[in-house]
């Protein structure tokens, strides 16, 4: 039975926003964007593949470094992340730390571009000697300092970059998230599409490469549900006129229509392919970012009965288990959980790892992940599995969520998400909770 809509307050609601909003909207916008230097011409460009990668000193003891948005426009998420990260390593701590010594944090910022992340990096690799590092949060920023990390030999998680691209990065094994792809999502996105009992959808999407990407895995997520997706237009993300696409994409009387985009242009494209829709009103499926838009107005503008049309799904961020609540000292929905239990995952399965290799090589412990999450005894914390480890139990680490499986490549293969409408108030309701992906 569906979850009975959020009780938020409007006050309450609105200060959910103000910071999860910035993390999935931020998040997003990052995505959207090409690696390229600004004012370059746009390209999607995947750097040559590291051959070798250096050995590093192993001592015994586990370094972490967290590289998290602690100043921009990031930083109402990327502050409580990090302090997040800090809880669960003191967690580590509390029960015995890795190989009888406790974990080392250090804590850098990741700033608002790739130029500031690249210096947090290398402070972290050169300077404070770390093993792994926590982040980082863009995805964007991932695709342009990851390089620079593996050709060091250093193992990254991040809890949450969602890029599609990110799955085919030549990182030699040394990226993992525990964040689900941009993929469970489309997965989502095709499930709500065959929800309205209609076998055929267009598609609008923004031409880059966050756009490219997603809307060809909702197309292959639709294609295996029997829908097609009859009309596909993509849109120039940075154009102030959305019209002409939002004409070719309604022109034929779509009974549903599939918008992609971030929280600016992706709302915009939402507002114009609105305002030209025929009647009846078509079934509008959006992505996470369209939850919460740049420009709030955009939705208050919108009639009842076009809200009403409007259905969208987006990530489960925010932590639900009791027990991690407590230690984080939070209530249910608290805004500044979001990400908090993937920040865990991160910091659980690097521990877990160096516990069972009793060492700290940040290879070998890459090596360890996809296997500590799945086929041995289910556990949810780094207490309860390091002492399964200790009786030299093979585990199943799942998360205090349940959910953490990472297949062979560092993805996570289960992903739980939300879908969401809008009441004639243009506030976002959560009106039910689903899970996707392979647990095996």
């Amino acid at each position: 039975m569906p979850p009975a809509p959020s009780a938020l307050t409007r006050r309450g609601r609105r200060t959910l926003i103000g910071v999860v909003a910035i993390a999935v909207g931020l998040i997003a916008s990052a995505c959207s964007a090409e690696v390229a230097p600004e004012g370059a011409t746009t390209t999607t460009t995947i750097p040559t593949p590291t051959t070798s990668i250096p050995q590093r000193v192993s001592d015994g003891v586990l370094r972490l470094g967290t590289l998290l948005p602690l100043t921009g426009p990031g930083a109402s998420f990327g502050v409580p992340l990090t302090a997040a990260v800090r809880r669960a390593v003191e967690v580590v701590n509390d029960h015995g730390g890795v190989g009888g010594f406790p974990v080392e944090l250090t804590e850098r910022d990741e700033g608002a571009d790739a130029t500031a992340a690249l210096a947090g990096a290398n402070a972290l690799i050169n300077d404070d000697r770390v093993d792994a590092i926590i982040g980082p949060a863009s995805s964007r920023v991932a695709l342009s300092v990851l390089g620079q990390i593996v050709r060091q030999g250093v193992l990254s998680c991040s809890p949450v970059a969602t890029a599609i691209s990110l799955s085919s990065f030549p990182d030699q094994g040394l990226f993992v998230r525990t964040q689900p792809s941009d993929a469970l999502q489309a997965e989502v996105i095709a499930r709500l599409v065959d929800q309205t009992g209609r076998s055929a959808a267009n598609l609008l999407y923004p031409d880059d490469m966050f756009g490219r990407d997603f809307s060809d895995a909702v197309r292959r997520s639709a294609a295996s549900l029997g829908i097609r997706i009859e009309t596909a237009v993509s849109y120039d993300p940075t154009a102030d006129d959305l019209d002409a696409a939002a004409l070719t994409a309604l022109e034929d009387a779509p009974p549903v229509v599939v918008v992609l985009g971030d929280a600016d242009a992706g709302m915009r494209m939402l507002a114009a392919a609105m305002a030209v829709a025929p009647t009846p009103i078509p079934v509008f499926v959006v992505n996470d970012a369209l939850r919460t838009p740049a420009q709030p107005s955009l939705l208050e503008n919108m009639s009842p009965e076009q809200l009403s049309r409007i259905r969208g799904v987006s990530p489960s961020v925010l932590v639900g288990n009791p027990d991690l609540l407590a230690i984080l000292g939070a209530e249910e929905r608290d805004p500044s959980t979001a990400f908090a239990s993937a920040a865990f995952d991160c910091v659980n399965l690097i521990a877990l790892a160096a516990t069972s290799l009793e060492g700290d090589d940040p290879v070998a412990i890459a090596g360890q992940l996809s296997a500590l999450s799945r086929g041995g005894t289910s556990c949810r914390d780094f207490p309860t599995c390091s002492a399964l480890l200790g009786e030299g139990r093979n585990i199943d680490y799942n998360g205090y969520e349940g959910l953490m499986r990472l297949d062979a490549n560092g993805d996570v293969t289960v992903g739980a998400f939300e879908r969401f409408s809008f009441d004639a108030e243009g506030d976002d309701v959560t009106d039910l909770r689903l899970t996707v992906g392979a647990a095996g």
